[in-house]
């Protein structure tokens, strides 16, 4: 009965049309007109401005060609996106005898992109105008250990283009991981041996390949960036063995980049109650190890919290040398050792947050009548589907998942899991047809 029910509904999807190709990644960024090339399967919008015109869609055949009742044959082979919408607007100004005409690609597109080089699979890959370099690289097996993530070549639009991973994922320079539209062959060298060392108080300490434009303000935004405790003013280089403090933008290959520590603060080493406590605020690390014992230093829980829901953020730890990046994760189930009897220790930096009582459990996800139910304590994920309406013929019946607010943590667990207050139950479709999507 569940199968013929999956098979009903892939049937309705398929009607409304809906397929293993769509919906289509849509773009990111702005097309660049100059280096998207217009081929086989491209659709355009030609909207007349100012005039009494219905609007046009054009579409590109498989030999390159819009064919057209009044237009007649435009071939735009090759053309990027600038020299059809020369070519084309000409031809409708003509016809039309309309000034201002307005020519785009309506939507993305597959194309088939080779990849070669210090890859892990290399071959040839289809993807989507809209999809960056990096994201078939990522489909290639991503590059290998003595790979350049820096200089990688992209080619067979109307210019070559070199690919600068590193640039476009630690400063969000998109145009240094371009679009598939700008060419057919992706090819990555092998590593430069002109490299250098940014380590200390960086997120992400490693060794660079080191390239025309380098300096020091971009070689620590590609070691991720300065951390809250680096002592900026003081950053050297270590050349040759020799200290150096002086013309350090004159980075040169073979340099390490220091980036020294600044005095860990005094917050780091106390823990931090907020929330539904009778007395909110700062208590040092030595009078409370344990979760148990920061709650009884700040007054208990009051009437109106929400202890089941108690959250511990905790700083984390970037590496074995104890070195702190200004980012916290949350701890969501913390408060559940000390129901059972056990001791959730603390360390130092940490703080608890313990959220109020709402009342309420939300349902939401492929139910008939998702909403807020009121909370009854005990109760399991079932019962609150079921005051929504029990699961829809598509849905996951196995698996759910449970959202906390305020971790902001999504678990999965079967329906029969208890469910605290406040708590977000999310059912989902069927996994095949996630798949699918």
């Amino acid at each position: 009965m569940k199968f013929l029910s999956i098979f009903l509904g892939i049937l309705i999807l398929a009607s409304l049309g809906w397929s293993q190709d769509s919906p289509q990644p849509q773009f990111d960024q702005p097309v660049d007109a100059a280096r998207y090339i217009i081929r086989p399967g491209d659709e355009l919008s030609v909207v007349f401005l100012k005039a009494n015109v219905p609007s046009l869609k054009l579409r590109v055949d498989p030999e390159g060609r819009i064919i057209h009742e009044n237009l007649g044959m435009i071939y735009l082979s090759h053309t990027t996106l600038d020299e059809a919408r020369q070519i084309l607007t000409q031809a409708l100004k003509e016809l039309y005898r309309v000034e201002q005409i307005s020519i785009s690609i309506t939507k993305p597109r597959k194309v088939l992109v080779s990849i070669t080089g210090a890859i892990r699979y290399p071959g040839m890959y289809t993807g989507y105008s809209s999809e960056r370099v990096s994201r078939i690289i990522k489909k290639a097996g991503r590059v290998l250990e003595d790979g350049s993530s820096r200089t990688i070549i992209f080619s067979g639009g109307p210019d070559e283009i070199r690919v600068d991973l590193d640039l476009a994922v630690f400063t969000g320079d998109f145009k240094a991981d371009p679009y598939l539209y700008s060419g057919y062959t992706i090819y990555v060298p092998r590593k430069l041996s002109q490299r250098v060392q940014v380590t200390g108080e960086v997120n992400s300490p490693r060794e660079i390949e080191l390239i025309e434009g380098d300096n020091l303000q971009r070689l620590i935004a590609l070691a991720g960036g300065l951390r809250s405790w680096a002592d900026s003013g003081n950053i050297y280089l270590l050349r040759s063995g020799q200290k150096l403090t002086e013309n350090i933008n004159e980075i040169k290959a073979g340099d390490m980049i220091i980036v020294p520590s600044l005095e860990l603060p005094e917050a780091f080493r106390q823990l931090v109650a907020f929330g539904a406590v009778n007395n909110p605020g700062r208590y040092s690390f030595d009078k409370a190890g344990s979760l148990k014992d920061l709650i009884s230093l700040a007054g208990g829980f009051k009437k109106t919290a929400s202890k089941e829901r108690t959250t511990v953020f905790r700083l984390a730890l970037t590496d074995e040398k104890g070195r702190i990046s200004p980012k916290r994760f949350s701890i969501s189930n913390a408060y559940g050792a000390i129901e059972n009897g056990n001791i959730f220790s603390l360390l130092p930096g940490d703080s608890i947050f313990v959220p109020y009582f709402v009342g309420f459990v939300e349902v939401g996800g492929n139910v008939p009548n998702p909403g807020r139910f009121s909370f009854v304590k005990g109760k399991s994920a079932e019962f609150y589907i079921n005051l929504a309406g029990g699961f829809l013929p598509l849905s996951d019946e196995e698996l759910i998942g449970v959202f906390e607010p305020v971790s902001g943590i999504t678990s999965s667990y079967t329906t029969g899991v208890h469910i605290n207050d406040g708590s977000i139950i999310i059912v989902n479709l069927l996994k095949l047809l996630k798949d699918r999507n």
